[in-house]
């Protein structure tokens, strides 16, 4: 008889990341916002308040990898939930008296406190899921992370605009939803205290023991030390690639397509969102074909589609474009961490910590390499940028695929 999918709690696990995401959108649209229209900020400024939260999930990651391996996960997720509720009220009064300093201040809390809270909550989802549907495990997770984001867009952007029009001044109510975020973030803290981590779908495992960073690679061959290094490495370029053009997504359409922030919001929810809630089809679908395949397509998709992006002028259609471009992402992003997740069971702590240590780097490097082409050479280039840096990736990806294949604990 076949092991379940999932845990029997699975789902309610996952789900309780709602509470978590109900502030994604909006904050990515109002730091941005609040940063050029009220504050006056440059390009390499925008680009330095969205690389300080990377810069707090990666001064933490490695550290936090480590404790989700030998201590609980779950008092680790309710730490970090705890520490994000605590980082919006910060962002909340910072905004709301124009201190662009304790903006940066609250976007690095936020960091260092999601490096505590997503690593062990990856762990969870890894444990209690099938190797052969982890992609759609994670894909339950995004999904979770997609009604989140809905539901905090649709409460944000309607106590936004509603009080923009009736009394902008009025700073308290108008940015009231960073507070919302924040209690939402405490309340899951107490839902995570319910987690039963004992329950697990463990099979077809080589058991590893668990080991400090230097015992680890310590203890791997040469050949799994090299494969892990390039995997890594990849894991950086795709990450500077990703985030090249992408804090600076929304600001080129408000000065490019469509003035009106509501209306621009309006066309860039429905991607965010749409993307997620679909996620875990997309994780179904994934797991049913070869990787390898499926990545290229995926990244030469991609790249087409946000040439595209930049070239329309409709915004219907970059709204659309957007949504193809958002959902081709999460997909491939889905076999990454499908890949981490199989490396080391008893480490996996680890390699989480190490995967977002090289994807962080690669989110500081991308916004401000991404700031500089805007200020120097003009709106577009950051995307023709990453288009071209995108191509090149393809191989690079699917040797690493290959090197780091024969090592995986969970096999397929």
């Amino acid at each position: 008889m076949s092991s379940p999918t999932f845990t029997s709690d699975f789902h309610s696990v996952v789900n309780i990341a709602i509470l978590n995401s109900l502030g994604f959108f909006f904050l990515d649209f109002l730091i941005p916002y609040v940063a050029t229209v009220e504050l006056q900020a440059s390009g390499q400024q925008m680009g330095l308040i969205f690389s300080v939260r990377t810069i707090g999930y990666l001064s933490i990651a490695s550290f936090a990898g480590s404790l989700s391996d030998n201590y609980s996960p779950k008092k680790l997720i309710i730490m970090g939930s705890t520490g994000r509720g605590l980082a919006y009220f910060v962002l909340y009064y910072a905004i709301v008296i124009r201190d662009l300093w304790m903006m940066v201040f609250g976007n690095l809390f936020l960091g260092i406190m999601a490096g505590f809270f997503w690593i062990p909550l990856d762990i969870i989802v890894s444990n209690k899921s099938k190797a052969s549907h982890r992609s759609e495990a994670f894909g339950y997770r995004s999904a979770a992370i997609g009604k989140g984001t809905a539901l905090g867009a649709i409460v944000g952007f309607t106590v936004f605009n509603t009080f923009s029009e009736i009394n902008p001044d009025l700073r308290l109510m108008v940015y009231l939803p960073l507070a919302i975020y924040g209690l939402g973030n405490i309340l899951a803290a107490l839902q995570y205290a319910r987690i039963d981590e004992s329950l697990t779908i463990q099979e077809g495992i080589v058991v590893q023991e668990r080991l400090s960073y230097r015992g680890f690679f310590g203890s791997l061959s040469p050949s799994f030390r090299t494969a892990l290094v390039v995997l890594f490495v990849t894991i950086f370029l795709t990450s500077v690639n990703g985030s090249l053009a992408k804090p600076f997504l929304l600001v080129y359409l408000t000065t490019n397509i469509e003035s009106n922030p509501s209306l621009a919001s309006a066309a860039y929810i429905p991607a965010g969102i749409s993307s997620l809630l679909l996620a875990p089809r997309m994780g179904r679908l994934v797991d049913q074909f070869d990787q390898r395949l499926t990545l290229t397509i995926g990244i030469a998709l991609g790249a087409i589609t946000t040439l595209l992006l930049i070239s329309t002028t409709s915004l219907l259609v970059f709204s659309l474009l957007l949504i193809l471009d958002m959902s081709i992402a999460t997909a491939t992003g889905l076999i990454v961490v499908n890949i981490f997740s199989r490396i080391s069971v008893q480490n996996r702590g680890k390699i989480f910590g190490l995967q977002t240590v090289f994807g962080d780097l690669g989110a500081i490097l991308g916004p401000l390499a991404g700031g500089f082409l805007w200020d120097a050479l003009g709106q577009k280039s950051p995307f023709y940028l990453s288009v071209g840096v995108e191509f090149l990736i393809i191989p690079v990806i699917l040797y690493a695929y290959r090197l780091i294949l024969p090592f995986l604990s969970e096999k397929i």
